[in-house]
């Protein structure tokens, strides 16, 4: 999933004006370098994002203190 070549780019040029053409490896480059962070979060905050339910209230609050100390 590197660059563009798994996207249909049909699809995404339907979407634009008739004088544009998709960048498509730079959108791509742009969304995986602001997303990167994803790949690197902590088993404790993947946990808490998974956790719809919010069940994880003790993990959740420990995780912000740790960060308002951080400061």
């Amino acid at each position: 999933m590197k660059g563009g070549g798994d996207y249909d780019i049909g699809d995404l040029t339907a979407l634009l004006r008739k004088d544009q053409k998709p960048d498509l490896d730079g959108m791509v480059g742009r969304v995986i370098d602001g997303f990167r962070f994803l790949a690197e979060l902590t088993d404790t905050e993947r946990a808490l994002a998974a956790d719809g339910a919010q069940k994880n209230r003790k993990e959740a609050a420990a995780l912000i203190e740790a960060l308002q100390k951080a400061r």
